[in-house]
């Protein structure tokens, strides 16, 4: 059951001959304007970066170039997948630096092994570090109910891991989602693949409260305090649907080993599939937006998504504004990821179309800039609402979303996520020009 939900979480099928995917094609580039669109493309396991400005395709990054042996290029065997979820970019000492997480190949097991890597771009890419295995501390190992004896125990290993995301200390914090928890691991720093484990916040803590698969998490700093947002997309609940009654929660981790639990958003009800709750300081101030990934559909398995947008009151519950939708000819679909984009002067909106591959729900992917609401604009002043979605959707308004223009690649394979990065931002050899494609 759990192996089957990962495949609902991100999964393909083989693209066909004569693709625009196609990463054996070569082309002549303009010199690069930027700013660059990053997207990961969960199905193929790779990482695609186009010029916003010229429409080129910079180049590819692709997970079979870090594990050539358990994702071989070109094939989508549903029972074996290599998916790519989320990539955190960086630039140190101006070199680009991407923290990459995904799900590897191993029949054998009845869990989907989930791993990360830190590498600089390139081909072959430089390899940081990966992190294949966990060290479980004995103490932490029992107080979580593991017995990492037994080597097909999911839970001392990452499954389906999202989003990790690096910290000052040399952490990584993951969101390890179809073990429905959020670890923090120190990468290895001896040639290993195997990353020590040093806290773990999961449903052993009493306020936990049933939340289930963490999607993403996003690192605050208020203060002397350290939060962390947690978007959790379902429920741990036998009524029909629970899979995608989400929430979005706020944790003081300021001590990760004696976490606290500030808010739960909303604080009734649940959103419908959530995915990628951040917190942004937009031009219209602070405001929590969130990819509402069923928000504007009448039931809670398929169908339209929206953008929810929220004030940001700190350490208390976000207020709710409004669900932006789009009233054009492509609406949005199973939506992953929404956030404020420096660059854009915009939210960027990665819409995978359908949940997944094999559901023919006639929508495509798309990635979408739209306007930031004016958060004193009339209906969207505070309106008493909670956000929470019902096939109703008696405490949700929706706002229309006003398109920015930008360049949006076609065909592509189920995105989880996106990003615009400037080219003084790209760092080495983003910046420098062409990256080149997957071998």
């Amino acid at each position: 059951m759990r192996w089957a939900l990962l495949l609902v979480l991100g999964c393909g099928s083989e693209k066909p001959p004569g693709s625009g995917s196609d990463d054996s094609a070569t082309e002549e580039l303009p010199p690069l304007e930027g700013p660059l669109l990053m997207v990961t493309e969960t199905a193929t396991g790779r990482l695609v970066l186009r010029d916003s400005s010229t429409e080129a395709l910079v180049g590819t990054q692709c997970l079979v170039e870090i594990h050539p042996e358990e994702c071989a290029r070109g094939t989508h065997d549903l029972s074996q997948p290599c998916l790519m979820f989320g990539v955190v970019p960086e630039v140190v000492d101006g070199e680009s630096v991407l923290t990459i997480s995904y799900t590897l190949r191993n029949p054998e097991l009845s869990y989907a092994p989930g791993a990360l890597a830190r590498i600089r771009p390139g081909h072959p890419p430089q390899i940081d570090w990966i992190i294949t295995d966990l060290d479980i501390p004995d103490a932490m190992a029992q107080r979580e109910g593991l017995d990492c004896s037994d080597p097909d125990e999911a839970g001392c290993h990452l499954f389906g891991v999202h989003i990790a995301i690096p910290t000052p200390q040399g952490e990584v914090i993951a969101a390890d989602t179809s073990n429905s928890r959020i670890v923090w691991v120190t990468p290895p720093d001896d040639g290993s693949q195997r990353g020590t484990v040093t806290a773990i916040l999961s449903a052993t803590h009493p306020k936990w409260g049933g939340a289930q698969f963490v999607n993403h998490v996003q690192q605050i700093t208020s203060g002397d305090q350290t939060w962390l947002l947690a978007t959790f997309k379902g429920q741990q609940d036998a009524a029909a649907g629970s899979i995608n009654a989400g929430r979005i929660v706020l944790w003081d981790i300021t001590d990760p080993r004696t976490a606290t639990q500030l808010w739960t958003y909303p604080e009734s009800g649940s959103l419908a599939a959530v995915h990628h709750g951040s917190m942004h300081q937009t031009s219209e101030g602070p405001v929590l937006i969130y990819a509402h990934s069923l928000g504007a559909s009448e039931v809670s398995t398929d169908g339209e998504g929206s953008i929810g947008v929220a004030q940001w009151n700190g350490d208390l519950p976000p207020t709710y504004l409004g669900d932006g939708v789009l009233r054009d000819e492509s609406q949005l679909g199973f939506v992953r990821s929404a956030g404020w984009s420096e660059e854009g002067q915009g939210i960027l909106i990665t819409d995978s179309g359908c949940e997944n591959a094999e559901t023919a729900c006639g929508r495509k992917s798309n990635i979408v800039l739209t306007e930031v609401p004016l958060l004193d604009a009339p209906g969207l002043d505070a309106p008493g609402l909670s956000g929470a979605w019902s096939q109703d959707h008696n405490q949700q308004q929706f706002f229309d979303l006003e398109r920015i223009p930008m360049y949006s690649p076609e065909d592509l394979d189920l995105p989880f996520s996106s990003t615009l990065v400037s080219l003084e931002g790209a760092g080495r050899p983003l910046q420098d020009g062409p990256l080149g494609r997957c071998p």
